[in-house]
């Protein structure tokens, strides 16, 4: 399966957020459609701040931004070439992490995670 069908299956107008736990890797050769199983929809990681946790945005748009609590991490195109998914790596802290996709530079969505 690819991603915008999976989308079109899963996430509606607004972006999905995956998260590999922290302290975790991608394994080598999985595609992005074949994260799911090993991924979590959640922000809470009780005794793992400081480490590396990695964040999987999929969307049908064109940039996705992501901020935790509160602090962006800046935008990343998703469209053309990007096969419609972002990968961010940030240190784990306690909060909740935001994404805002945007289509022609307007906001079109948002998720939250806590």
């Amino acid at each position: 399966m690819n991603i915008k069908t999976y989308l079109s299956n899963c996430a509606g107008k607004d972006p999905m957020i995956r998260v590999l736990p922290p302290g975790e890797s991608i394994p080598e050769g999985i595609s992005v459609c074949e994260l799911d199983p090993i991924t979590v929809s959640s922000w809470n990681f009780p005794g793992k701040e400081g480490l590396k946790a990695t964040i999987i945005i999929l969307a049908d748009e064109s940039e996705v931004e992501l901020f935790v609590n509160g602090e962006s991490y800046g935008r990343k195109n998703i469209g053309a070439g990007a096969d419609n998914h972002a990968i961010f790596e940030v240190l784990y802290q306690p909060g909740i992490i935001e994404v805002i996709s945007y289509h022609k530079n307007f906001e079109y969505g948002r998720a939250v995670l806590q």
